[in-house]
């Protein structure tokens, strides 16, 4: 579940900031800013873990934050292809 709560926003976002250049012009400021959200996602999963749940969500969320950089480094047509590779590899 942790593992695709990052994966999840990444796309939506990276989807959105690529649709929108006139809302989003610095595509690579919005891909820092998600990486901070997502480590910030991934402490507190990790502080909040405290059943085997919460743990499991938290170990998820740090193996999702890895796959991150190659998803949001994908545009357009890519980015739901890198999305659907990782779906397909890693579910």
């Amino acid at each position: 579940m942790g593992r695709w709560a990052i994966l999840n926003r990444g796309y939506i976002v990276m989807k959105h900031v690529d649709a929108n250049p006139a809302v989003f012009p610095r595509r690579g400021r919005e891909r820092l800013r998600l990486r901070w959200y997502c480590r910030a996602r991934v402490l507190a999963y990790r502080v909040l873990g405290r059943d085997e749940f919460g743990r499991d969500r938290a170990r998820g969320a740090a193996e999702g934050l890895v796959h991150l950089d190659s998803l949001t480094a994908c545009s357009g047509p890519a980015l739901t292809a890198r999305y659907g590779a990782l779906t397909r590899d890693i579910s």
